[in-house]
């Protein structure tokens, strides 16, 4: 049995030893805290609230930490860590949720940053939640990372905008093995995303050496996307982060809100875009791309394009090649959010010469489009080099000489295609055509000759232009009054203009824009001429430009009065029916000389689109109330430039046209 001495005594012990213990918690916690916010300030970083529990496990509130801190910079609202018993040096765990942290990668200013390699640093578990990461001038948003060691492996993920990468480091030697891989989609706005990705290879320092697979995709070019399977090259070392991609000859630098592209005869395969395919090309040259408010801004110094290999149909019916294109300076604007491009200024060289383009493109319901290109001393032996061989396929060899000045400007907007505008001016200084190539001769035109027209023709039908042919009538034995009804329908400037007409041309676009569809050329009577002469009905970029410079030929070389004289004679007036003579008699059994003005204002009216008209017209007998009153109007036109007099006009207006029918 105890006494009762021995029971106080024993009371006493332990309230003595209980007052110890927690007289030495508090004081011991006052004093780990105390020494735990010291040893935090001495490394830059700082908390409104700092919350110590046993073991070793700290809470800290409204975090900073400066640049001399790990973090370089930045804040969180919250950090936890726990240090290990046995080495409180070393951290068992850290997690830090709604945060900004900026990273820099090697020392500024005396400031010196753990390397990548450093596995034995890191700590035993590493949990970040909603938070921003800056680097480079640009932000990372991160939902969430977690990230845990074991033994020489650390293993976890990160998660952030709907991407989820795995990651796996592992420690050999002194060199951290890296695997990282996805199947989501990494979106670099709509510059740039990669999907399907994996990146292997071994982190030295602040260097990466390694292999990305994965597929990348440019939104912006309705999605055109390339497979990589190539080696990179990462250098976190300096100032300005550097990226390689030594097998497609890339190369980027990253600086403050800038990143610095450096190409050499790069090829990526692009999707086919719009009926267009890219077949080929190599691209070198630096671009400078910066990102303020939503908007890339690009600068590029030194574009070469050699090598490209295009093909469209809308283009020419062959693949086109061209051997170097080259841009010594552009500055434009991409803003992917509002979609929108402001070229503010690119410079397109052709050998001696600059042709200076800008331009605003806004793609969207009230698309809009402007451009303006200026250029001055423009050779004409430097721009035959340019143009591939396949855009002028029916004037192989062609030379030239001379130089020219042009400005032009076109506007666009989709809500209103209606206000469509184009505007050209040109100034020729000493510019002639010295050859054709072997397939054509201009001068003969002037005389009797043979032509093989395609148009109308699949074969080809051979039609001799001269007396010899008993269809072909001179201008001199046509009517007034048919002359005067093809230049009101065709052509009303076609003796004032040299083979252009800027008026059919913002006029053709205006209708084929509002119509969302081709149903309008543009052509002026040369032009016709020169399609009906030489050229075919195809509707391509290769046609368009055969034509000018054919119609620019047959302006130079003949007469008014015998373009018009050719043109009358060769174009089509229905299914096999070709030229005047033939269809005046087809249609109203008489000579073309005999042509009254209602009938010859009928054959203004359908040559347009004359085998259409025909099946409606002739062979149903007769046009309907509408065609006449048109065919009237054409009358009236020709009355008010003095084609026919008002004798004529009252005569004709109020009979109904009629033809004579096969029995």
């Amino acid at each position: 049995m105890i006494s009762k001495k021995n029971r106080i005594t024993g009371i006493g012990a332990v309230c003595f030893f209980s007052f110890l213990i927690i007289f030495l918690l508090v004081f011991s916690k006052r004093l780990i805290l105390k020494f735990a916010r010291n040893e935090l300030l001495s490394r830059g970083i700082s908390a409104s609230e700092i919350i110590f529990e046993l073991p070793l496990n700290f809470f800290l509130t409204d975090v900073t930490f400066d640049e001399n801190s790990f973090f370089c910079g930045g804040n969180a609202e919250t950090v936890q860590f726990s240090l290990s018993i046995t080495d409180p040096r070393k951290l068992k765990s850290l997690s830090i949720e709604n945060f900004v942290l900026p990273i820099r990668a090697s020392s500024k200013n005396g400031v010196k940053t753990e390397k990548l390699s450093q596995i034995d640093r890191f700590p035993g578990e590493l949990t970040l939640r909603n938070g921003v990461f800056l680097f480079s001038g640009k932000h990372f948003d991160l939902d969430s990372l977690k990230m845990k060691k074991e033994k020489s492996y650390i293993k976890g993920y990160i998660s952030s905008n709907g991407l989820m990468l795995y990651m796996e480091i592992r420690d050999s030697c002194g060199i951290a093995n890296f695997v990282a891989e996805s199947k989501d989609t990494l979106s670099f706005s709509e510059l740039l995303e990669i999907r399907d990705f994996s990146l292997r290879g071994q982190i030295s320092g602040w260097n990466f050496k390694g292999v990305f697979k994965g597929v990348m995709l440019i939104p912006a070019l309705q999605n055109s996307c390339s497979n990589i399977d190539d080696s990179v090259y990462f250098n976190f070392q300096n100032s300005s982060p550097e990226f390689q991609i030594p097998g497609l000859g890339a190369k980027m630098t990253f600086e403050e809100n800038l990143i610095v592209i450096s190409l050499e005869d790069l090829y990526l395969p692009v999707k086919e875009l719009s009926n267009l395919e890219v077949v080929d090309y190599k691209f070198s040259g630096k671009l400078k791309v910066k990102f303020e408010d939503g908007t890339a801004v690009f600068e590029a110094d030194s574009i070469k394009l050699n090598d490209i290999r295009l093909f469209s149909k809308f283009l020419c019916s062959d693949t086109l090649t061209f051997s170097e294109i080259l841009i010594p300076d552009a500055f434009f604007h991409v803003n992917f959010s509002d979609r929108w491009v402001f070229i503010e200024n690119l410079v397109l060289a052709l050998g001696n010469s600059d042709i200076k383009i800008t331009s605003f493109f806004k793609f969207s319901d009230s698309s809009s489009i402007h451009i303006e290109l200026s250029a001055d001393s423009v050779y004409v032996s430097d721009l035959i080099d340019f143009t591939p061989k396949e855009l002028l396929p029916n004037i192989q060899g062609i030379r030239g000489g001379g130089y020219f000045d042009l400005s032009a400007v076109f506007d666009y907007t989709r809500c209103f295609p209606e206000s469509t505008d184009f505007r050209i001016n040109s100034n020729f200084h000493g510019v002639e055509i010295y050859y054709l190539g072997s397939k054509l001769d201009i001068d003969s035109l002037s005389r009797p000759f043979s032509a093989t027209v395609r148009i109308g023709s699949s074969q080809g039908e051979k039609i001799f232009l001269g007396p010899q042919n008993p269809n072909f009538v001179p201008l001199a034995n046509l009517p007034k009054s048919l002359i005067g009804a093809v230049i009101v329908c065709e052509d009303g400037s076609f003796f004032s203009h040299r083979g252009f007409s800027q008026f059919h041309i913002r006029r053709a676009m205006r209708e084929n824009l509002s119509a969302g569809r081709y149903i309008s050329g543009g052509s002026t009577i040369t032009m016709q001429l020169a399609r009906n002469l030489f050229l075919s009905d195809e509707r391509s970029l290769s046609r368009k430009l055969e034509e000018a410079v054919l119609t620019w030929q047959l302006e130079h070389h003949l007469s008014k009065n015998r373009i018009l004289e050719l043109y009358l004679n060769i174009i089509e007036f229905g299914p096999n029916i070709r030229g005047i003579q033939e269809a005046s008699r087809i249609y109203f059994g008489i000579d073309a000389s005999e042509l009254n003005p209602l009938q010859a204002s009928y054959f203004a009216s359908i040559i347009p689109n004359p085998k259409r008209y025909y099946r409606l017209h002739y062979q149903t007998g007769g046009i309907s109330a509408y065609w006449q009153e048109k065919i009237v109007k054409i009358m009236k036109l020709e009355l008010d430039r003095s084609y026919i007099d008002s004798t004529q006009f009252d005569s004709f207006s109020s009979l109904v046209l009629e033809f004579t029918q096969k029995e």
